[in-house]
This record gives C-alpha cells, structure tokens and sequence, in this order.
C-alpha cells in the first residue's frame, strides 16, 4: 500500500474519531462525563495539571474533553487491531493518529497551551509504559504477556480515567 492510500486510510479514521468524540462530548444539554474512572487510575495524577487555570469551569470541561480524546483514541486503537487489516500497526502512527484527533478536537490548538505541564506528564507516562520505539505495536514486548497495541489501548484508558478523576477533584 502506497503513502498516499495509507494517509487517506489514516485521515478517514481521524474523522471517524473526532466525529465519535464530538458525539460523545456534545449531548443535547451540553458536556456529559466520560466514562467512570477506576476508583484509584493507574495513569498519572492530572488533578494539579487541569487545575493551573484560575477557572475552574474550564478546568473541569478541559479534563473531560482530554478524557473523551483519550477514551475514543483507546476504543479506535483497538477495534483497528480486530480487523483483518489493521491500518494503525506503528506507534509513529498511534501519535499520528493523536495529533490529528487533538487538532480536530480543538480546532488546530493544544491543550499545552492552555496546560503546559500535560505534555511532560502524560509524555512521561507513557515512556515509562513503552518505551521510546515508534515501531509495530502488534508485537509482544519482552517480559510483557500482551502487546504492545494493547499496553497502548490501557494507557489511554487509564488517562482518560485520570482525567475524569481530576475533574471530579478541580
């Protein structure tokens, strides 16, 4: 499969995604929560990350939205790796696939910007559960008994927990 048939495949996923979090974010009253979190979330501690901003509203809707990225990043990742063809199989396309739901979600700005402690904690996070390789992730790595699209698959379900974590706490 050519580049360019492999980045149209790539891009109709990322509006497939940012259609889904739209969806999932905007109900007919407003924001909804993200999905419950684990009563104590193996991801990092976001409260202090989303709660920098003076506003504290803003704050709260932040972490939800970052939880609902998160969550729709974790649920594409995985029904990708079901199919008989999976078109996402590189961590380099896993943070491909981020930036472009990231960009959508908010209209090409950043959560950095707003948050400049995010990037270093969930960038650290997941160093510290993968490593640094953008290769496949379809492989188990060793001393690992699942692979690594799965390992991907939980750490963005465990920010996604942190994150609705954090806006209960803002």
């Amino acid at each position: 499969m050519n580049n360019h048939v492999r980045n149209s495949l790539l891009a109709i996923v990322v509006c497939l995604l940012v259609i889904d979090v739209g969806k999932s974010f905007l109900g007919p009253s407003g924001p909804v929560p993200g999905p419950g979190p684990s009563p104590i979330p193996s991801g990092p501690d976001l409260y202090q990350v989303f709660n920098q901003t003076e506003n504290h509203t803003q704050g709260r809707t932040d972490a939800l939205r970052f939880s609902m990225l998160c969550s729709s990043l974790a649920s594409r990742i995985d029904y990708d790796g079901k199919s008989p063809t999976p078109r996402i199989t590189t961590g380099v396309q896993v943070d491909d696939l981020r930036r472009w739901a990231r960009a959508y979600q908010l209209h090409g700005q950043s959560y950095g910007t707003r948050y400049p402690s995010l990037g270093p904690v969930v960038g650290q996070y997941l160093l510290s559960r993968l490593g640094d390789s953008g290769g496949s992730i379809d492989i188990v790595p060793e001393g690992s008994s699942i692979s690594r699209r799965a390992i991907w698959v939980e750490c963005y379900n465990s920010l996604a927990d942190s994150a609705v974590l954090a806006s209960k706490r803002i």
